[in-house]
């Protein structure tokens, strides 16, 4: 079906035109700008301190690994769901249940308080 409707889409373009548009660096850039702005971090500050569009990914990652909270339900959080590995790609963990995913959020805020808010 996607592929037909694709066929059809493309048919009437031009065969030199992508059929999806690159996504550049700059759309990053801009939304990291933007952020920073929300957060009242100073472009200087972003470019001095080398944050960018995904550094919150990659800190997320880090510590929620550093703290033990598990490789799979890490990846299930931060929105993967398939992976190169062929056992992660046959075993859905992010559908092994709601009492399961309930018991690794709790994990997730107890890391959070210890890391972050330092309420543990």
């Amino acid at each position: 079906f996607v592929y037909d409707k694709i066929k059809t889409f493309n048919g009437t373009r031009n065969t030199d035109e992508y059929i999806f548009k690159k996504c550049r660096a700059e759309t990053f850039n801009a939304a990291n700008l933007t952020l920073g702005k929300k957060l009242k971090v100073s472009e200087k500050e972003l470019a001095e301190q080398n944050i960018t569009f995904y550094s919150g990914r990659h800190f997320w990652k880090t510590m929620m690994n550093s703290e033990g909270l598990g490789e799979d339900i890490e990846e299930v959080f931060m929105g993967h769901k398939v992976s190169g590995n062929v056992a992660k790609l046959y075993n859905h963990k992010d559908k092994q249940g709601e009492k399961r995913m309930i018991e690794k959020a709790k994990a997730v805020f107890d890391i959070l308080d210890k890391c972050i808010f330092k309420t543990c």
